[in-house]
């Protein structure tokens, strides 16, 4: 039940599922599961990736460094005075350790506020339309307010559709995290 649902995007107004989400629409089934327990579930799966590692960027004195102090930094110092929410996300295949057809591979996630998980898994690689409704999702979830996206995982130019539809929704500022 629960990787059907994290194959779609939940019907409330959330960004993707979260560990609360899940278990408040299996308690509509009649199963009372905890948070916890539905985060150990996702860990198990290899679904439960860490937030990036930003703040220890500031410091360094490489590419990465100066990718987040000059780049990063000024949008997220913008946004938050703007009163708008800050996201971090990413794609990744999910490694599970039990080799099963059914579990999903691919994994687009978010973290929110205190590091809240945010989640949506794929049999297959995400698609243009995919990155456009999460990024959809995150404006719908702040109606009115910047949002900005530092994103890791993905290669954006090579989806034009996404640089025009980035032009069209000025309110997101997307941040893709540099390869390496």
């Amino acid at each position: 039940m629960l990787l059907a649902w994290l194959a779609e995007w939940p019907k409330d107004s959330g960004p993707a599922w979260s560990s609360r989400s899940l278990a408040e629409a299996l308690d509509l089934q009649g199963h009372k599961v905890s948070t916890r327990a539905i985060d150990h579930w996702l860990q198990a799966r290899d679904l439960k990736p860490e937030p990036l590692a930003l703040n220890s960027l500031e410091r360094k004195n490489n590419q990465l460094g100066r990718w987040y102090r000059q780049q990063v930094k000024p949008v997220l110092a913008e946004v938050g005075q703007a009163g708008g929410s800050v996201w971090q996300g990413g794609v990744r295949a999910a490694k599970p350790a039990e080799a099963s057809s059914e579990l999903p591979r691919y994994q687009l996630y978010l973290h929110g506020k205190r590091g809240v998980l945010y989640t949506r898994c794929l049999t297959s690689p995400p698609r243009v339309e995919d990155y456009l409704a999460l990024c959809q999702r995150l404006l719908d979830h702040s109606p009115g307010k910047p949002v900005a996206l530092v994103f890791h995982g993905a290669y954006f130019p090579a989806a034009p559709e996404i640089g025009r539809w980035l032009e069209q929704h000025p309110a997101l500022r997307l941040l893709p995290h540099p390869v390496g």
